[in-house]
This record gives structure tokens, sequence and C-alpha cells, in this order.
């Protein structure tokens, strides 16, 4: 079942809080933040410095859509950060859902799904 991701995000407090505590996945589209918590939340952030708000919201729905398409794989107590990188701006939304795919599994699906 695909998480409802309205009732699943960040407080504006602990998105710095979770950023020094949690483990850190760097890709070169994006930078993966995770940690196992006891509600899992998620966040996509895109920098002002990857182009306007267009280029951003654009880029921002596909790692949602791309995520949403994998989450049923990952454990229900894990939190997570997706930060976009400059590189992400180039590269098709095939080559998201696949570098998200490969983060997941390299960091957080379990090997027995």
């Amino acid at each position: 079942m695909k998480p409802n991701l309205k009732s699943h995000r960040f407080k504006k407090k602990s998105i710095s809080e979770f950023l020094k505590n949690s483990k850190k996945f760097k890709t070169s589209l994006f930078t993966m933040h995770y940690l196992e918590d006891e509600k899992s939340c998620y966040a996509f952030v895109c920098p002002k410095r990857i182009g306007k708000t267009i280029i951003r919201n654009k880029i921002k729905r596909q790692l949602k859509e791309s995520f949403l398409k994998h989450s049923t794989k990952i454990d229900s107590k894990m939190s997570l950060i997706f930060i976009a990188n400059k590189n992400i701006l180039n590269s098709s939304f095939k080559k998201i859902n696949d570098m998200i795919l490969l983060s997941l599994k390299k960091k957080i699906i379990n090997e027995k799904s």
C-alpha cells in the first residue's frame, strides 16, 4: 500500500535535527538521508541553486512519483529525505526512477522482500 505523503510530512523543526542524526547516501542525482524512527516521514528538497520554481517543482514531483512506485518495499519505520543535486536537471524520469530504486536497494530495502 502506498503511503499518503501528506500524513508523513516532517515538522519544520525536526528536519534540521533529522539531518544531523541521519545516515547519508550520495548519488550523482540526489543525496538520500535515512534513519529508522518510530514514525515514518518523507521529504523531497530541491534547493534554489537548481533553478527557478517551475523547474524545482517538476524535479520534486518526479522524485515523489518514483519514490511512491517503490515505497511498498520500504520498512514502515524508516524516515527519508531526498535532496536534489544540480546533475538532476539533465536526467530523464527513467534515470531518476532507476537511481532511487538502486539507492533504496543498497541501503534500505530488506533482502527478505
